[in-house]
């Protein structure tokens, strides 16, 4: 999914758009593992209804991934021309 979405850029950009990519993927990891529980806590959300929700959104990805309905019914937004550093953004800009 990555090389598709970067298609047509060059290794510096790629570089660039992974190592943001993992860096805000690492920022949520820590986020969460320090401050997780306490949000639970004050949502009064019990960790097993997280588990319940959590596997049919696995569930339901799952699902769209085998058996897409149509072209609009795709993960992978289509990212604008140019887009370069955008395309971890582009979930909510190409819309």
């Amino acid at each position: 999914m990555f090389l598709k979405l970067l298609e047509g850029q060059d290794k510096a950009a790629h570089r660039r758009v992974a190592w943001k990519a993992c860096s805000y993927a690492t920022l949520l990891l820590f986020f969460f593992l320090i401050f997780g529980a306490l949000l639970l806590k004050v949502f009064e959300v019990p960790l097993s209804m997280v588990r319940i929700v959590g596997g049919i959104i696995l569930m339901r990805i799952g699902f769209a991934l085998f058996l897409p309905s149509s072209d609009t019914a795709s993960i992978i937004p289509k990212a604008p021309t140019g887009a370069g550093d955008t395309v971890a953004l582009c979930r909510w800009r190409c819309r």
